[in-house]
């Protein structure tokens, strides 16, 4: 019996009302394929949908206005912390050549090993140290040339081992000139809490000093690394449980997601040409311009949306999604795309995760470039706010403050505009996230983002083109 028209309509639409209360991921991507482009097209030919449609635009218009000022901003952060990251001590200088690089991600359940994105690989070989300023973090473990990238041993993991020898505070050499000590340092011990102070092994005696720890490594190989990390730092040596008890070394870098600029170390006599500067990552090519699908996510209790790029498009995972200059969200990671469309989780979706960096830009440390590290999305607060949580495991200023019984004071806050760092696949630097007030203790923060694109969907957005490695094109 050939059904009527009523009754097919009728099972479409009981179907469709099934899917909404019970959506099925594969039933709810075809269909999101199927109406959005309808939904566009009503939107557009109704009088609402025209000024809707408007009001994107003037904002598109202003946030292209704003995108040139954003731009300047993001890349002379960038500049002042690529400069932060290179050394400028004399003694440090002498004898050897700096490569820069930029954080490009971490291995999979190993925070120990990065990925570090560098402008040529000449002459750089496994075991070259990797620093950052003055400090030591590690060395290059392996090259791969098709990316241009390099992996990198962190001081933290376990099998790692540097030497290193203690050289005395100013006011503590008496008495220890004629005993150097010595020791091994590598991998984590975990102490005061959340702090992460680096493990102590081996030391030459057991008369515990203040002072802070240089690297020394034993030159027991002649190879071109020998020597090349000697006089950079690892932090200081402290005995939190008494001088009888474990010693560690208090690091002076946040290895867990303070590391986004990093500087492989290279002897003076290695031959490499000159290299022409990278342009902004907002003038290197790698967008793909999109249009929205869906405002708004089809699946229930998501903020996320849709748009028109896919995978047949080269859209992957994990790739930042842009309006102008300013951060709107990434592909999302867990709903690959379909051929024609991707999922969007916007940057107010719960759990969504940025590295970031500040420019404090009020009081009396107005015009400082500061690593704030890992953000996590808690929500949106309104439209242009979002909430996140931010763990730092010491001041902004790099004071840890304390008072007598342990207890941090005099946190205060500072007003600051933040933008993307490196370290997360898929997003890079310099992309504009918002405003915030940032306090200045150590711990967990609750803070809040302003003047973000959270709770606005500009009609034109751009989406990132990425490598199958992960690593932008």
């Amino acid at each position: 019996m050939k059904a009527s028209p009523n009754t097919t309509a009728g099972i479409l639409l009981g179907f469709l009302i099934v899917a909404s209360i019970r959506p099925i991921p594969q039933v709810d991507r075809a269909l999101n394929l199927l109406v959005s482009p309808a939904r566009v097209v009503a939107i557009l030919a109704s009088p609402l949908g025209w000024l809707r449609a408007s009001a994107y635009q003037e904002r598109n218009e202003r946030l292209q206005a704003e995108q040139q000022a954003d731009e300047d901003l993001g890349l002379s952060i960038g500049a002042e912390l690529l400069a932060e990251a290179m050394p400028i001590s004399k003694a440090l200088l002498e004898g050897r050549q700096f490569i820069p690089g930029r954080v490009s991600g971490r291995v999979w359940k190993r925070q120990d090993l990065l990925y570090l994105e560098v402008d040529d690989l000449t002459g750089i070989e496994p075991g070259f140290p990797v620093v950052h300023g003055a400090a030591y973090v590690g060395r290059v473990a392996s090259l791969d040339w098709e990316r241009d990238t390099l992996l990198v041993e962190l001081v933290t993991g376990a099998d790692f081992f540097v030497g290193a020898t203690v050289v005395p505070f100013v006011g503590e050499e008496t008495g220890f000139r004629s005993a150097p000590l010595d020791l091994i340092v590598g991998g984590l011990d975990r102490v005061k809490g959340k702090l992460e102070h680096l493990a102590v092994h081996n030391p030459s005696e057991r008369r515990f000093r203040p002072g802070m720890v240089h690297v020394k490594e034993p030159n027991l190989f002649e190879d071109n690394a020998t020597g090349l990390a000697d006089g950079f730092l690892l932090g200081s040596l402290t005995a939190l449980q008494g001088e009888d008890g474990p010693w560690s070394v208090e690091p002076l870098r946040n290895f867990d997601s303070g590391l986004f600029h990093l500087v492989v170390v290279l002897p003076e006599d290695i031959q490499r040409e000159a290299l022409e500067v990278s342009p902004s990552s907002l003038r290197d090519g790698k967008w793909l311009g999109a249009s929205l699908l869906s405002h708004g996510d089809p699946e229930a209790g998501r903020t996320g949306f849709v748009l028109g790029k896919g995978s047949l498009h080269g859209v992957k995972p994990g790739a930042a999604v842009i309006s102008a200059s300013r951060l709107v969200g990434k592909v999302d990671t867990l709903r690959p795309p379909s051929l024609l469309s991707s999922r969007i989780m916007g940057i107010a979706e719960p759990g969504m995760t940025i590295k970031a960096v500040g420019r404090i830009d009020a009081g009396e440390r107005r015009g400082e470039s500061k690593v704030l590290g890992k953000l996590v999305s808690l929500g949106a607060r309104g439209e242009g706010v979002v909430a996140f949580e931010w763990y730092t495991s010491v001041r902004l200023d790099g004071l840890l403050n304390l008072d007598e019984t342990g207890e941090e004071r005099n946190k205060g806050e500072v007003h600051a505009v933040l933008y993307t760092g490196t370290g997360i696949a898929g997003i890079p630097a310099g992309l504009y996230l918002g405003q915030a007030w940032l306090p200045l203790g150590s711990g967990t923060h609750e803070i809040l983002v302003t003047d973000s694109t959270a709770g606005s969907q500009p009609s034109r957005l751009f989406v990132r083109v990425m490598s199958p490695g992960g690593k932008s094109q």
